[in-house]
């Protein structure tokens, strides 16, 4: 009985939240299974409450790791690419 009332408690608040629709159905059919279905998704749904625009990383999404490298790449003097390297690795004991 309980658990039943937890449930229903717990997916009116989930219906309440800005989830993705799969999301907030998914969590609502786990908290149907009796005794650990209302434990579980008050586990899972715990999320962090999101930081405001200005605090969010929206920019750098991609994996350019070979910025530091690319002057390396495009010298042809073996001389200038070791110095370029030792730059790009900061290293001077290269």
């Amino acid at each position: 009985m309980v658990s039943e009332l937890v449930a229903i408690w717990l997916i009116r608040k989930i219906a309440r939240t800005d989830d993705y629709l799969l999301l907030k159905i998914g969590l609502a059919l786990i908290a149907l299974i009796p005794v650990v279905g209302p434990l579980m998704t008050l586990w899972i749904a715990n999320f962090p409450p999101s930081q405001p625009p200005g605090f969010q990383d929206r920019v750098g999404r991609g994996a350019d790791v070979t910025h530091r490298w690319q002057d390396f790449f495009r010298e042809t003097d073996t001389e200038k690419k070791l110095e370029k390297y030792r730059k790009a690795r900061n290293d001077e004991y290269l």
